[in-house]
């Protein structure tokens, strides 16, 4: 069942539970009047019968109480230990799983619904008295406005922001229509975005189930349940994922320089010093690699890798030169993946990170019609800054890219990482941008965006609209066009 969530519900239950009054003492009492409400209320998208289960839902002082049984805690992920010693403690559990689908995947909740009750009905409920802590955080109940309480020798936790959103990581919205709905403990069916035609977007799954489950197709529309991918149907998107890498003429060609007694060289050109072809200490084995990037006119760019082998590890050292009318100038220090002609003039220069004991920041450039090298990393103070759209830098398997992941007016997406590079030095606001022709920055404001986690990939499409993937929620964003929708994950693949 598709859940379609727009801006002002999110910013609703920013605002309904994130109130903060001045702390109350209940040292004086040690009961509340609490209401077991009709207003619905849901976990992971199932309505709750407050009518007749037999822990409900309370509201107490208008906020929602949660009923921390066995049942709901699994639902949402959460993990509940408790001694007499150290009280109550509550966790989010990691909720990672690989494996066949039937022995990592729960069913939806099942409510225990052996009570009958008229609604909406009043009780007693009883502060409680003992150690609690949330995430490793001590909870002072005595000082909450909104205190955890005791009903039928269950304790009940208050769904405020702090305790749900901040520490728990769970997600929690209200709407006029569908109530109060808490997320969690939500299996990552979705991995990855990977592919797109004019219709679809595929998404390669985030766990193993079976070869009539290997890859989910999407309508863009973002209104249809997706469609689940057996092997052979998945083979035929990979082999056009595999000819999309084969065939990009952005990414260069591999090329062999010519290593010699004094140094590096590359047709006829001089690159490195022979001081620079070995390891002065001796203690790890070097390799050279180069990848050619044609420009028009008689110019090209190349790209040096040196490779640095220890028994353990690696790590490399780039150079990236020009070449004009066959002489060569180096320009800096940055590895080049794709080199991409700007649209009235110049080129882009992107580079992946890469991953290891250290991980090196991405970097894009931009090269001029007249040759002339810009960081924009240096111009926009950015450790990291990545060109969305340029694909997995892996040949064999993640998101190939496309070609050319410009738009029709020539702009790209960027991602500043907010990171500096001169601390001192002012910065723009972390996030997604389009950059223009002109390095004019403009900041993509979707608001089907607000609210989301820092679990996400985003995905350039061939059409050039951008997508973010929240895997934990099973959730995905068009923020071009403003639309989010969302799955869970019992919805997505049917225990047997």
């Amino acid at each position: 069942m598709l859940r379609r969530i727009s801006t002002w519900l999110i910013l609703c239950s920013i605002v309904l539970l994130s109130s903060a009054p001045l702390p109350i003492t209940h040292a004086s009492v040690s009961t509340a009047r609490v209401t077991v409400s009709d207003d619905p209320v849901r976990i992971n998208g199932q309505l709750m019968d407050n009518a007749h289960a037999k822990y409900p839902f309370l509201t107490y002082k208008g906020i929602t109480y949660l009923p921390l049984t066995w049942d709901n805690a699994t639902a949402l992920g959460i993990q509940l230990m408790w001694n007499a010693e150290s009280g109550l403690q509550i966790y989010k559990q990691n909720n990672y799983v690989q494996g066949s689908f039937p022995g990592g995947m729960r069913l939806p909740l099942q409510q225990d619904l052996s009570v009958q009750r008229p609604i909406p009905i009043s009780y007693t409920a009883a502060f409680s008295n003992y150690p609690i802590f949330i995430a490793s955080q001590a909870v002072d109940n005595s000082q909450e406005e909104y205190p955890f309480l005791e009903f039928q020798d269950i304790t009940y936790m208050p769904l405020t922001w702090h305790f749900v959103h901040d520490l728990l990581k769970l997600t929690i919205y209200w709407d006029a229509m569908n109530g109060l709905n808490v997320i969690g403990g939500q299996r990552q069916i979705f991995g990855q975005l990977v592919w797109d035609d004019a219709d679809d977007v595929y998404i390669q799954p985030g766990i193993r189930v079976d070869d009539d489950h290997v890859m989910l197709k999407m309508s863009k529309s973002l209104t249809e349940t997706p469609i689940w991918m057996n092997k052979s149907e998945a083979e035929q998107i990979q082999d056009q994922m595999k000819l999309t890498r084969e065939n990009d003429p952005y990414r260069g060609k591999a090329v062999n320089p010519d290593i010699r007694e004094d140094g590096l060289y590359y047709e006829g050109q001089k690159l490195l010093e022979a001081s620079e072809l070995d390891d002065p200490s001796k203690t790890t084995t070097v390799q050279f690699g180069a990848t050619r990037f044609d420009l028009s006119g008689n110019r090209y760019l190349l790209s040096v890798a040196k490779r640095n082998m220890a028994a353990d590890r690696s790590f490399y050292t780039y150079h990236l030169f020009l070449f004009t009318d066959g002489k060569a100038a180096e320009l800096s220090g940055q590895p080049a993946a794709k080199v991409i002609p700007i649209q009235g003039g110049g080129y882009w220069i992107a580079s992946y990170p890469e991953f290891g004991r250290s991980i090196r920041p991405q970097q894009l450039a931009r090269l001029d019609s007249e040759g002339h090298y810009e960081s924009l990393n240096v111009r926009w103070n950015e450790l990291s800054l990545a060109m969305l759209g340029l694909g997995s830098p892996n040949t064999e398997f993640g998101e190939p890219g496309f070609t050319d992941p410009q738009t029709a007016d020539g702009q790209i997406y960027v991602q500043l990482m907010g990171y500096s590079l001169q601390r001192e030095q002012p910065q723009f606001t972390p996030g997604i941008y389009m950059v223009d022709p002109q390095l004019k920055l403009t900041k993509v404001t979707s608001g089907a965006a607000l609210g989301m986690s820092d679990s996400r990939q985003y995905y350039v499409s061939s059409d050039m609209q951008l997508y973010a993937l929240e895997q934990d929620l099973n959730k995905i964003y068009n923020l071009t066009t403003e639309q989010a929708a969302l799955w869970y994950d019992y919805e997505l693949v049917k225990p047997e």
